[in-house]
């Protein structure tokens, strides 16, 4: 039976030719019914009364009528709907297929973004949603604080110019006998996001139809490179490596999953031509998410993040030497420590090395902010284009637990300031402990009773009592 002379009970439908398809609400309702969540996998069978697809076609079609046309009844829209338009893979006809055409380029290029609208979706909430974002700004502002506060100190400026105000000292004290707390946490968070990152690709590659869409690709990729900044930073304004095993662990398990990240996104999501992973992933996976970024996400924007991963890359692929630097330099015997600081060449290399420290702190400072702006105006403007289906506006329970994270830093940050680094430290520690200052700040390693750092020992009740 021809398309075009289909007689459904005594309503003959219009010609595909003669449909008038111009009503943006209509066409775009049904549009996105049509890609909605249960449009998934390529050739997946659909039913046409899944996700409102039915109610929303009928509605299209009787948009589509001529004016002098015959109303028909909702049952006969219906039929009409379900014997030919649900079924486009059942025909070959010139004139339907012109008319479908039409339907959806309207839908995608003739209504302004309404189509994005009506898509339902739902964004990242484990990763862009509002609580993770202020985690994010509240890492990038206390760590931009710390430097800020304890940088003058490493270079030397309160050996020449002693600090006066009693308030500003023990602010002082209280950001440097707290900041390794911070790097501790901040370690640990950069190792989670980037573990996370390579579970989501881990989905991809076993080709498992999830919901993993490149939106949320992207987001995680860069997302995870911009949590190893802060940590980076505070590292920089540290003195010495407390707990040197497990802190130099940590930032080689960071390295090794940076690289493994940064593969699968070369791999994955960095090209940019029509036939890439990025269209195949979407196509097969996701029809919904697939038509979300053709029409509705800024390409412009996309590449800008692209361009500066692809930069935060390479200042953290530099900032692997100066591991590698303090790695090697924790590691040979005290002879050839000895013989190395003997050189004129060393002597230089100890005067410049702290104001080079403080550039490359400064400079990864200004890439972590560029990381974290820069990602959420692309997060804003796709709050703006999706409607209330978005969920990155939504508070979850796992997005208070990671805002929860930085409180430890806040909570040792107060009591050093309002008890002092004695007994601001001591309270963290069981009463066969106790903190007191000493004037020395170089690392007693050697000693089985006492351990020094940041000018401050920590001295063991029972083994006092032992040497009396």
């Amino acid at each position: 039976m021809a398309l075009t002379s289909i007689t459904i009970s005594s309503w003959t439908p219009p010609p595909p030719a003669s449909m008038l398809i111009n009503d943006c609400s209509a066409t775009t309702d049904w549009v996105a019914a049509a890609l909605g969540p249960a449009a998934t996998g390529r050739g997946a069978q659909r039913s046409p009364w899944q996700d409102g697809e039915l109610i929303s076609g009928v509605a299209f079609l009787n948009s589509t009528l001529p004016d002098n046309w015959t109303q028909p009844t909702y049952p006969e829209l219906a039929a009409w709907y379900i014997e030919i338009w649900n079924q486009t893979a059942n025909h070959n006809n010139s004139d339907f297929d012109a008319a479908w055409d039409r339907a959806w380029e309207l839908a995608f290029s003739g209504c302004d973004g309404l189509i994005c609208q009506k898509l339902g979706w739902r964004g990242d909430p484990d990763v862009t949603g509002i609580g993770m974002m202020i985690s994010y700004y509240v890492a990038a502002a206390a760590a931009t604080v710390y430097f800020i506060v304890l940088i003058p100190s490493r270079i030397g400026v309160f050996k020449s110019r002693p600090i006066r105000s009693p308030v500003l000292s023990r602010l002082v004290e209280a950001f440097q006998e707290s900041i390794h707390t911070f790097l501790d946490t901040a370690l640990i968070f950069a190792v989670a996001m980037l573990g996370a990152a390579i579970v989501r690709y881990a989905s991809v590659i076993r080709g498992q139809t999830s919901d993993y869409s490149v939106y949320r690709l992207i987001a995680s990729v860069f997302m995870s490179a911009y949590t190893i900044f802060p940590a980076l930073i505070l590292q920089t304004a540290a003195d010495g490596l407390r707990g040197r095993f497990l802190r130099q662990f940590l930032w080689a398990l960071i390295i090794g999953l940076t690289l493994a990240v940064d593969v699968l996104y070369e791999i994955y999501l960095r090209h940019d031509t029509n036939n890439d992973f990025q269209r195949q992933f979407e196509a097969a996976h996701d029809l919904n998410g697939h038509a979300w970024q053709d029409t509705c996400q800024d390409q412009t924007r996309i590449n800008q993040l692209k361009t500066i991963l692809r930069i935060g890359h390479i200042a953290l692929g530099v900032n692997v030497l100066w591991w590698l630097y303090y790695f090697v330099a924790s590691t040979i015997p005290p002879r050839v420590h000895a013989r190395v600081h003997s050189w004129q060449t060393w002597t230089r290399w100890e005067r410049y090395r702290p104001w080079l420290r403080a550039l490359n702190g400064a400079l990864l400072a200004i890439l972590m902010w560029v990381f974290v702006v820069w990602f959420n105006l692309y997060r804003n403007e796709t709050l703006k284009l999706s409607n209330d289906t978005n969920e990155d506006k939504d508070w979850s329970f796992g997005q208070v637990l990671a805002l929860a994270t930085w409180s430890p830093v806040f909570v040792d940050l107060a009591a050093v300031f309002i008890y002092g680094p004695e007994r601001g430290l001591s309270e963290k520690l069981s009463r066969r402990y106790e903190v007191i200052h000493v004037e020395e700040t170089e690392h007693n390693e050697g000693s089985k009773e006492a351990l020094r750092y940041e000018g401050m020992e920590l001295r063991s009740y029972s083994s006092e009592r032992m040497r009396g």
